[in-house]
């Protein structure tokens, strides 16, 4: 017998007991499949998926589920799952190449703070 997406899911709904419950459910879901699955586990793995309750820079509760994702989700079609697009590198702006390289250059003298008598 094979499962479909929309049984889990009911399944999920079914069982939850409230939406955070349901919306943990599903977020270890599709973690798991992002993983799991031939076609993304080239691009994700366990070191690079994190649940939302474990991202270190999480803030509250966002509703987001794919936060700093290499793949450019605005493009992706369930009608094409075969293709996926990534973002383009970053790329630095003259002004926080010159920021950087300044910051590079400075030559921080000690401070004393307190002085031991």
């Amino acid at each position: 017998m094979t499962t479909t997406l929309h049984t889990i899911l009911e399944e999920f709904r079914q069982f939850a007991t409230s939406n955070r419950d349901l919306g943990d459910k599903f977020e270890r879901l599709f973690a798991n499949y992002l993983i799991t699955d031939l076609q993304f586990s080239d691009k994700y793995t366990k070191e690079n998926v994190w649940l939302w309750r474990e991202w270190q820079y999480r803030w509250g509760n966002k509703g987001i589920d794919l936060a700093d994702s290499p793949v450019d989700w605005s493009t992706f079609s369930i009608n094409r799952p075969q293709s996926i697009t990534l973002k383009p590198q970053k790329i630095l702006r003259p002004h926080q190449i010159t920021a950087l390289n300044k910051c590079a250059k400075m030559r921080l003298k000690p401070t004393v703070r307190y002085q031991i008598q």
